[in-house]
This record gives structure tokens, sequence and C-alpha cells, in this order.
């Protein structure tokens, strides 16, 4: 299987599967057919706390899909944006895990397989926080601010 083309500068990165493979959810391995994805795009803040969320996607592989695909539910800035994230290292407080992001993306994985579905992650990873602790670590990584915008763009 060849290997993923790299992120570009200035490119999002779309939609990752985060399933415990190291393939790409667009990719084929040889010999193998392709089949449809049934995607469902779930808010992380309308499933509430991770809790609650065994029910959640019981009722979403239920209706016949085979994937969730989060949106982002890292730490947001101050705007309270989920698209602009202060850290990729906590979770959302709302989702109520006082774990890394890491250990928290790891449970929701495990919880999707339990409930039959793939989980994917919805991120623009140069969308954060002007306050961000990755832009304050390496400014390096992003142009300068415009005026109104409070997310970091990545060089």
């Amino acid at each position: 299987m060849g290997q993923e083309p790299p992120v570009q500068a200035g490119r999002s990165l779309g939609v990752i599967d985060f399933d415990r493979t190291a393939t790409s959810f667009f990719a084929k391995p040889s010999g193998a057919a392709r089949e449809a994805a049934n995607i469902y795009h779930l808010h992380p803040l309308v499933a509430g706390p991770l809790s609650l969320w065994p029910d959640t996607l019981a009722r979403i592989a239920a209706m016949g899909f085979s994937h969730v695909c989060l949106a982002p539910p890292f730490e947001p800035g101050s705007s309270g944006d989920i698209f602009i994230h202060a850290t990729f290292e906590r979770l959302h407080p709302a989702l109520g895990f006082a774990g890394s992001a890491a250990q928290g993306l790891a449970l929701i994985a495990e919880l999707a397989a339990r409930a039959g579905l793939r989980a994917m992650l919805d991120i623009a990873p140069g969308q954060i926080a002007a306050g961000s602790s990755l832009r304050q670590h390496h400014p390096d990584w992003f142009g300068p601010l415009d005026a109104g915008r409070s997310a970091g763009v990545w060089r």
C-alpha cells in the first residue's frame, strides 16, 4: 500500500479516520472492494458528556450509518467556536472528560467500535485561537493574524 501524501501548509487535513488502523479512510487495500460509507456528522456538544455517548452511537448505528464523523471535540478558544481550538491537548469541558485529548479520542473510537461504527475526526489544524499554546510555542508555524480574525493560519 502506498504512503499518504504529506499535508501541505495552508491546507486543511479535512476528515481524518482515527480508527486504530494505519490506512486512510479512502485507501483501498489491494484486491479489496471499496464499500460505500454512510457517514453521520456529529456535533460533540449536541451529544453531551461522553458518558451519554454509548446511547447516541447506538442510535446512529441503528439508523444504518457505518461511520460517525465528529466535529472538533477540542477545547475552544475564548470565542467558544469549536472550530477554533485553544488546544489539541484537552477535550471540550462540556464533554466531561478529565483525561488527555488522546485518551478521550481513544475512548470515543472504542465506544464507536462497540456500536459497530468507525470513528472519524473533522478538524482544520490551522484554525486555532490566537492565544493557543500551539501558536505560542511555534509562532514560526503561523502567519500574522488578520484584523478581526481569531484563528492562526499555517504558513
